[in-house]
C-alpha cells in the first residue's frame, strides 16, 4: 500500500474521508450477450436465438384463449369468401347483360357458353343459363350447276364415244396406263378423269387422287417433293364393299401445257420409277406444249368439240331440272356465245336464270351477259373501213371503246363478219385474218386495245380499198 503524507495526514489509496470505497459490479454488456448465445448456438448446432427471446419469458395462452382465436379467424375468411363471391356474381351478370345487349343489338343466334357455365355452377353455385338452339336454316343451297351437273361416273360422259368405250375396257380388265387428255376447253376432260377415279376408287378416292391444277405451283421443286412423296407411297388392292379397288393411286396435272420444260423433264423420271404404285394423268389443250418423252410414256385421247345437238340436250335437260323458261332461240344464241364450251354455256344460263328468277330468259340477257358486242356496232367498223375514210374510222372505233367493249369480243366477232363476206376474195382475207391472228397476240400480251384495233382497222381498209 503506497502511502501519501500531505499535511502531516495520512492518507491511503481508495480511501476518502475515512471511509472505503467498494467496487462497483460490472454490468454485462448485452453486445457480448448476444455474441456468446450465437457462438454457443452455432456450436449445438441449434438456430440462432435472440437476446429478447433469451430474455423474455414464453407466453403460454389457455385452450380458451386458442379456440376463440380460431373461430374469429375463420368468420374473418367467411366474411372474405361470402364478399369475393358476391363481386363475382356481379360481375358475371354484368358481363351476360352486356352479353345479351350486343346479341340482342346484332341479331344474332345466343351461343352455349359451356365452360363459363361449369365454371359459375362449381364455383357460386348458379345454374347455368340454357342457351336457345340456333334456328335451321331453311334459305337454299346455291351450288354452281357446273358442280351440279358434272358426270359421275363415265357412262353420263357426253360425246365422246371413243373414249368412254376404252375407258370402260381398261376398268374391266385393271389395266390403267398414263393418260393424256387434250382437245378444247369445256369438253369434259376434267369431268371424265374424276368420274374413272370416283368409279375406282370409290370412298377411297380422297386418299388415292391427287389433283394439281394451274393455280398451283408446279415447278420443279414441287415435282421432286410434292409429287415425288405421293408416288412413293405404297398402296394395297382391297375390296370394299363388293367393289375391287385395285392398287395403285392416280396423279392429275390439269392443264399441263403451263408447266416449263425443266418441270416436265422432272415429271418423265418420276413416271417412269413409280409406274408399280402411281398412275398419271396429264390435261391440257394444246399437246404440242407436252414434251414428246411425256407423250410417249402416256395413252392419248384426243375430246372433240361438242356437237349442237349434245349440247342443246345438255341445256334443255338442265332447264327442265331447273324450271327455267327460255324464250325461242335462247338456247342457239347460248351455243353461238360459248363456242362450244359447255361449261361456259351452263354458266352462263345459271347467270340469266338468276338474273331474271321466275320470268322468261331472252336472247339480249344473254347477251347482255356474254358481253357481246351489238351486231350494229361491229357492222358499222366494217363500214366505215370499207368507205376508206381514216378521220371517220378513228372517230368510230374511239366512240366504240368508249363503251368498253372488250377487243376481243370485237375480233371475233369482226373474224365472222369479214369471213362470211362474199364480195371479198379468198387472198386479201387470208392477208385480213393473218393481221386478226396478230392482233390477238399483241393483245393477250398486253398490248393497249385501241391502237390494237386502230392497226387492224387500217389493214381492213387497205384490202377492201384495192377491190
Amino acid at each position: 500500500m503506497a502511502e501519501n503524507f500531505t499535511g502531516g495526514k495520512l492518507k491511503l489509496k481508495g480511501v476518502k474521508d475515512g471511509k472505503v470505497k467498494k467496487k462497483k459490479k460490472k454490468k454485462l454488456n448485452e453486445d457480448v450477450v448476444k455474441s456468446e448465445i450465437k457462438r454457443e448456438s452455432e456450436e449445438s448446432g441449434t438456430s440462432t436465438l435472440s437476446a429478447d427471446t433469451v430474455s423474455k419469458p414464453k407466453v403460454t395462452k389457455t385452450k380458451a384463449e386458442l379456440a376463440f382465436l380460431k373461430a374469429q379467424q375463420k368468420r374473418e375468411g367467411e366474411k372474405i369468401l361470402k364478399k369475393a363471391e358476391t363481386s363475382h356474381k356481379e360481375r358475371v351478370e354484368q358481363f351476360n347483360e352486356h352479353l345479351d345487349n350486343l346479341i340482342e343489338h346484332f341479331d344474332i343466334p345466343k351461343v352455349s357458353w359451356t365452360k363459363m357455365d361449369a365454371f359459375l355452377q362449381g364455383r357460386s353455385g348458379i345454374k347455368p343459363k340454357v342457351a336457345a338452339a340456333a334456328p335451321v336454316s331453311t334459305a337454299p343451297q346455291f351450288v354452281p350447276w357446273v358442280e351440279k351437273y358434272r358426270p359421275r361416273t363415265v357412262n353420263d360422259v357426253s360425246h365422246q364415244v371413243e373414249v368412254v368405250a376404252v375407258l370402260k375396257k381398261c376398268l374391266e380388265g385393271d389395266d390403267i396406263p398414263n393418260f393424256l387428255f387434250y382437245g378444247p376447253p369445256g369438253t369434259g376432260k376434267t369431268s371424265t378423269i374424276l368420274a374413272l377415279t370416283r368409279q375406282m376408287f370409290g370412298k377411297e378416292f380422297g386418299n388415292r387422287v391427287l389433283e394439281l391444277n394451274a393455280s398451283d405451283e408446279r415447278g420443279i421443286q414441287v415435282v421432286r417433293d410434292k409429287i415425288k412423296n405421293f408416288a412413293q407411297l405404297a398402296v394395297s388392292s382391297k375390296t370394299v364393299n363388293g367393289v375391287k379397288i385395285p392398287g395403285i393411286k392416280m396423279i392429275i396435272l390439269d392443264e399441263a401445257d403451263s408447266m416449263t420444260n425443266a418441270a416436265q423433264s422432272a415429271l418423265r423420271r418420276t413416271m417412269e420409277k413409280f409406274t408399280k404404285t402411281t398412275r398419271f394423268c396429264l390435261i391440257c389443250n394444246y399437246v404440242s406444249r407436252i414434251i414428246a418423252p411425256i407423250t410417249s410414256r402416256c395413252a392419248k385421247f384426243r375430246f372433240k368439240p361438242l356437237d349442237t345437238s349434245v349440247l342443246d340436250d345438255r341445256l334443255h335437260h338442265i332447264c327442265k331440272e331447273e324450271n327455267v323458261t327460255c324464250g325461242d332461240g335462247v338456247i342457239e344464241v347460248i351455243r353461238q356465245v360459248s363456242g362450244g364450251d359447255l361449261r361456259k354455256a351452263i354458266t352462263y344460263l345459271q347467270s340469266s336464270a338468276r338474273l331474271k328468277k321466275d320470268e322468261e330468259v331472252t336472247k339480249q340477257d344473254i347477251h347482255d351477259i356474254a358481253g357481246v358486242v351489238p351486231h350494229t356496232v361491229v357492222e358499222r367498223v366494217l363500214e366505215l373501213a370499207k368507205s376508206g375514210n381514216y378521220t371517220k374510222l378513228q372517230r368510230g372505233i374511239q366512240d366504240m371503246m368508249h363503251d368498253a367493249y372488250s377487243a376481243s369480243q370485237i375480233l371475233e366477232q369482226l373474224h365472222d363478219l369479214i369471213f362470211e363476206d362474199s364480195s371479198l376474195p379468198d387472198k386479201k382475207k387470208s392477208a385480213i385474218m393473218e393481221e386478226i391472228a396478230k392482233t390477238d397476240k399483241c393483245l393477250l400480251d398486253g398490248g393497249d386495245e385501241y391502237l390494237q384495233i386502230m392497226s387492224l382497222s387500217t389493214v381492213v381498209m387497205t384490202e377492201y380499198s384495192e377491190l
